[in-house]
């Protein structure tokens, strides 16, 4: 199963980024309280690169936190996906079809890819004006806090929006993260899904995991498993 092992690689793939203790500012201390400390800084692992291009305020490690997200899989999947692009062409051509492409657009609503080309052009081009102005806005909005910014790369867009929403309403994700604890999140979780499919969630203890953090429940429905 290609499809299978690529999405494996992907979701096994735990890049860890060094950060220098002078790198980490705009990130809250209790994320990186469960950040493995290190000689002068942390070891930030998968959980936190999100957050490293949301609130981090150093641009060198979002950047650094960015190429870690986007290549995660990279190099074992270099080769998973020659050979599943190679089993899905030789798949549609031996049932007939120009490409893989047409053959998955076949049995959807939209029918074939020529469809969805029009589509994604009407959506590009009813999208690109008010694309751009928001996008000029953002870039000088960013200029008034860091005046040699010239562009806004992939790396950057998280961050500068997060700081422009704090800075036209007031209002950021540490403030609302405050609002929002994470034992208190995970139990409102549980009881919506007790109640949404009528089942009981037990903690089961001792029970082996990948992670000490890592809680595992029993799904009971009328009391049996």
């Amino acid at each position: 199963d290609l499809a299978g092992q690529f999405d494996r690689n992907v979701q096994e793939s735990a890049p860890v980024l060094t950060a220098a203790r002078t790198e980490l500012e705009g990130l809250p201390a209790d994320a990186l309280a469960n950040q493995p400390a290190t000689d002068g800084g942390h070891a930030l692992g998968a959980d936190a690169l999100g957050l490293v291009l949301e609130l981090g305020a150093n641009p060198g490690l979002r950047e650094r936190a960015w190429l870690a997200q986007v290549n995660r899989g990279f190099p074992a999947n270099e080769k998973v996906l020659t050979e599943l692009l190679a089993a899905r062409s030789e798949l549609a051509a031996a049932l007939g079809y120009a490409s893989y492409a047409e053959l998955a657009a076949a049995d959807q609503m939209v029918g074939n890819t020529a469809r969805v080309r029009s589509l994604l052009d009407e959506v590009s081009d009813a999208s690109r004006d008010a694309q751009a102005a928001e996008y000029a806005q953002l870039l000088a909005f960013a200029k008034t806090r860091s005046p040699k910014l010239t562009t806004l790369s992939l790396a950057d867009e998280k961050y500068w929006l997060e700081q422009y929403r704090s800075a036209t309403w007031g209002v950021d994700g540490e403030t609302v993260r405050g609002y929002l604890p994470y034992r208190a999140v995970e139990t409102g979780v549980l009881q919506v899904v007790s109640r949404l499919f009528q089942v009981e969630l037990k903690p089961v203890k001792d029970a082996p995991t990948w992670d000490a953090s890592v809680t595992v429940y029993d799904v009971l429905e009328r009391g049996k498993r």
